[in-house]
């Protein structure tokens, strides 16, 4: 595609066309308005003509309904384009920001839009400062606490921690293709500030009314607001909402993936194609595209043109221009090394061309389709060479060389002696072997040869080079059982001579399998580390792992099943002679535990104390803090449960955090620090 041109033209003719109809404009996934010419192409010999596709990217009239599909995460900006926004500021939203186009949402058409620190946008001005954070139902919802709204990925972010700039808006690009981007950069999730990869982008195009979210990443903390999380969008009233598969608010995780919201209905699109100012009346829709059939004389430049009125009754005057180029080049011309040549000796002919070939055709030859052919006339005398080329754009042209060939008298034959012997040839006795010739020239320049190749034949030696394992049994059916350089063995080669081969015996395969692994584990300790310490030259290796993998490294990890007693290990070694050797180990398991509960109120019977139980426990200390960092509860006791209070005073709802340090019966003296959290129900 090249060539865009723009034109502030009137339609004068609208063609009504379904958005099913319709395609985006190139791979991009840009929501923006558009038509494509497709590339440039050209027609030749063969091809005299060629079907010119349009293609065109338009959206409906009327925007009240909605589909929603998965389209590639290809953000049309980086997550940090934009002004920045909220710099240390959470649970916010922000002024009312200008569009520079109307946005059409749900049947209504806006000029500005409100952001929101929590990963949302709204086209309704907030009644508060307060971006909320809190929600628990799907949505359509009446009474969902954000209305009106673009929610992706909506859900308690941080942006206000650790002053850092997490989030960027702005409008970017140009007519006809500007956008409203809003994005939340690497943000942390509120209280698991430890997840700070959240990271999505809200898109709104102008022209299409399209809504793109893009999820670069979205974690989960499932310990606050359920974790809850969503993308979608929802009309003013809370009566209508459209949603991705899965992407209702729940606790759910996303990597990568971008969804589309499109108002479903027609278009008003008219297209027209032009060669220079002339309108071509063959336009025609098939297979989803705006097509003419074009037979150029030469090469022409052909302009496609889309006007089209946008749900907000903005008006696009759109072309692009694609090139056909008429191909009728097929030049031809053949040359030789030299001329004239002698009978017997093999020379080149070259066709060089200008154009794409697609087949040679030689006359001497027609098997050969090749550019340069090796041509030995069988006599001499004159010839005639053509070759008939056929080039890719169906054009065709024949070429003539004539070669004159002179005679020669050649004459040779093979020869040979054994080592210390003798060959007369001419006028000498010729010891060493090789090529000899005894020449003559012809009155036409060509020689009268005549060649003796005479070849020396001697007794030849080789090395057997082995390594072995344990033994060997060589050639002369003998076993060695040690390294040996010794040994000879004696054949006669395809020329009679001696053919002597030694050996060269290394027995080396003393390799001891060896491994490290822990005597026991325990239930609170299952990641097994194992380590190779086998005894030699080790190549390569290969672990058996009780939960069915294998590893190849020097140290090895698995995960003790909780339900076994005990488990095998087995390791495999081998050297670079590919000798092997085996060592295997059973691990036990002592059964150890301790269970922390995650939450407890002690308004419901049965769940009314936090009580920590262990299994084999020796020593125990639990300390437990309010979010301030007070200390709220303490005990060394592990049968002692916490009611929820703090000096007989009811502590508030909400999170609270805790240590404990235990060790157990087997290893008294080991102590195990484990931390978390506890959430306390009213």
């Amino acid at each position: 595609m090249n060539n865009k041109h723009i034109y502030r033209i009137l339609a004068s003719l609208v063609l009504v066309l379904s958005v099913g109809a319709l395609r985006a404009q190139d791979d991009s996934n840009r929501g923006c308005p558009g038509i494509d010419a497709g590339p440039d192409t050209v027609v030749n010999c063969i091809n005299t003509s060629v079907t010119l596709k349009a293609s065109v990217f338009a959206t409906s009239r009327t925007v009240t309904q909605y589909s929603v599909k998965e389209i590639p995460c290809t953000p049309p900006y980086p997550y940090t384009s934009g002004d920045p926004i909220f710099v240390g500021q959470d649970d916010v939203w922000s002024t009312a920001i200008s569009l520079p186009f109307g946005f059409c949402f749900f049947g209504t058409t806006y000029n500005t839009v409100y952001a929101g620190a929590n990963g949302v946008i709204t086209f309704t001005a907030p009644t508060s400062t307060n971006c909320p954070y809190a929600f628990s139902t799907t949505i359509p919802n009446t009474g969902f606490p954000i209305l009106n709204a673009v929610f992706g990925v909506y859900q308690d972010i941080h942006p206000g921690i650790g002053g850092q700039q997490y989030m960027h808006s702005g409008v970017l690009g140009e007519w006809p293709c500007r956008m409203y981007v809003i994005s939340w950069n690497q943000v942390p999730l509120y209280q698991c500030t430890s997840l700070t990869g959240n990271t999505y982008q809200i898109v709104l195009y102008e022209g299409t009314n399209i809504i793109d979210v893009y999820v670069g990443q979205r974690s989960v903390c499932s310990t606050f607001n359920g974790g809850n999380g969503l993308i979608g969008i929802m009309n003013a009233n809370g009566t209508q909402a459209v949603t991705p598969p899965n992407r209702n608010t729940g606790q759910w995780t996303a990597q990568e993936e971008a969804w589309r919201f499109q108002a479903i209905g027609d278009s008003l699109v008219n297209v027209t194609w032009y060669n220079g100012n002339t309108i071509e009346d063959s336009a025609e829709i098939a297979n989803n595209q705006y097509t003419i059939t074009v037979e150029p004389d030469s090469t022409q430049m052909y302009t496609v043109r889309m006007r089209y009125f946008s749900a907000t009754n903005e008006f696009f005057d759109l072309s692009d221009v694609v090139t056909v180029r008429k191909d009728t080049l097929a030049e031809v011309e053949l040359s030789v090394r030299e001329n004239p040549i002698c009978e017997g000796e093999q020379f080149s002919i070259t066709a060089e061309v200008e154009g794409e070939p697609a087949k040679y055709t030689w006359s001497y030859d027609e098997t050969e389709r090749h550019p340069n052919v090796a041509y030995a006339p069988d006599s001499a005398g004159t010839d005639t060479i053509s070759v008939q080329v056929l080039f890719q754009n169906g054009c065709q042209k024949t070429t003539d060389i004539v070669l004159t060939t002179n005679p020669v008298k050649d004459t040779s034959f093979n020869a040979s002696i054994c080592d210390g012997g003798s060959y007369h040839f001419g006028d000498e006795d010729i010891r060493v072997g090789g090529i000899y010739t005894d020449s003559l020239k012809t009155h036409l320049g060509c020689d009268s040869v005549v060649t003796v190749r005479l070849g020396i034949n001697t007794s030849t030696q080789s090395t057997d080079v082995v390594n072995a394992c344990s033994s060997y049994i060589w050639r002369d059916s003998v076993e060695y059982t040690q390294s040996t350089f010794e040994p000879t063995y004696v054949l006669t080669n395809a020329n009679g001579c001696d053919s002597i081969i030694h050996l060269h015996l290394t027995i080396d395969g003393l390799i001891k399998a060896q491994l490290k692994a822990p005597e026991m584990v325990t239930l609170d300790e299952r990641l097994v580390r194992l380590s190779d310490i086998s005894v030699g030259e080790i190549k390569s290796r290969r672990w058996f792992l009780p939960d069915g993998s294998q590893s190849y490294d020097s140290l090895a990890y698995f995960v003790y099943p909780a339900n076994r007693d005990s488990v095998d290990v087995k390791l495999i070694v081998s050297n670079k002679f590919n000798c092997y050797d085996t060592a295997k180990v059973t691990i036990p398991m002592r059964k150890e535990a301790i269970y922390v509960p995650n939450a407890f109120s002690p308004d419901v019977q049965g769940n009314e104390r936090f009580m920590v139980k262990g299994f084999n426990v020796a020593k125990y200390e639990i300390v437990i803090y309010d979010r301030a960092g007070d200390i709220v509860y303490h005990s060394d006791n592990i049968n002692e449960a916490w009611d929820g209070t703090k000096n007989g005073r009811i502590c508030n709802k909400g999170t609270y955090m805790y240590k404990i340090y235990y060790s157990f019966d087997h290893d008294s003296n080991n102590i195990i620090t484990k931390k978390g959290t506890v959430f306390l129900f009213r």
